[in-house]
């Protein structure tokens, strides 16, 4: 079967179309081999006779083909931010230490006046009893008053110029050479007293003496005297009582 002239026209025009996109696919793909996409653009016409010609697009330069400039968006400026180190100096504060030393006063020691006065007693036992056995320094002698058991009896030491009475102590019968005069032979109280040179009483106080022997005393007036009058009371023994030794301390 011969085709006709207007089948063989046709089958041309086709052919043409088909070679035109074949060339417009090469373009596109030349286009996207070369970093970017560049766009082939080709005029197909029918001449006249049926037969298909094809006009190419003009070249493409690199211009055109060149890719696409990417434009990078500015980076955001970066704040850097130091840290200071700060180092900080312990201060140490030193107190100052004040030693104050105490200042110790010490004292003369009192002084034995006892032999600076003469002593008088109300009564008397017979023998070695009188009253200068109150003051000699001996505790195994003793004053020993002669009277009933309710009477005061009273023993008076004196010196001739007012001192500073600072003790008196009064020492029992407890060491007399007699053992049979050590008990029993005391008395149950005795007032004290500090006179001054007038004779009137700047001190005084009264003190008890239970038990037997009698304790020993020591009051500490602190006044300044004259005369020292000690009364006693309660006498233990039915006729007689003493005591072994009056000492007065005045302040050194």
């Amino acid at each position: 079967m011969t085709p006709s002239p207007g089948n063989i026209n046709t089958w041309r025009w086709v052919a043409g179309v088909v070679a035109a996109m074949v060339l417009l696919g090469a373009a596109y793909t030349m286009g996207r081999s070369g970093g970017g996409e560049t766009e082939t653009s080709a005029t197909t016409s029918v001449v006249a006779g049926g037969s298909a010609s094809t006009t190419s697009a003009p070249p493409t330069t690199a211009a055109d083909t060149a890719p696409p400039t990417t434009t990078t968006p500015p980076e955001a400026c970066t704040t850097t931010t130091s840290e200071v180190t700060t180092t900080t100096f312990a201060t140490t504060t030193t107190e100052a230490t004040t030693t104050t030393q105490a200042t110790t006063t010490t004292q003369p020691p009192d002084v034995d006046i006892t032999a600076s006065g003469s002593v008088t007693a109300s009564s008397r036992r017979c023998g070695n009893w009188d009253a200068r056995f109150a003051v000699d320094g001996d505790a195994t002698t003793s004053w020993a008053s002669y009277s009933n058991s309710d009477a005061a009896s009273t023993l008076r030491w004196a010196a001739v110029a007012d001192y500073p009475i600072a003790a008196i102590e009064i020492v029992s019968n407890a060491a007399h050479y007699d053992s049979g005069f050590r008990t029993a032979h005391g008395f149950e109280t005795v007032l004290v007293q500090v006179l001054d040179g007038s004779g009137v009483s700047v001190w005084e106080a009264v003190v008890g003496l239970e038990g037997s022997p009698d304790p020993d005393v020591t009051v500490e007036p602190d006044i300044v005297g004259r005369t020292i009058v000690l009364t006693f009371t309660g006498q233990e023994n039915s006729s007689t009582g003493g005591f072994a030794e009056l000492r007065v301390l005045a302040a050194g």
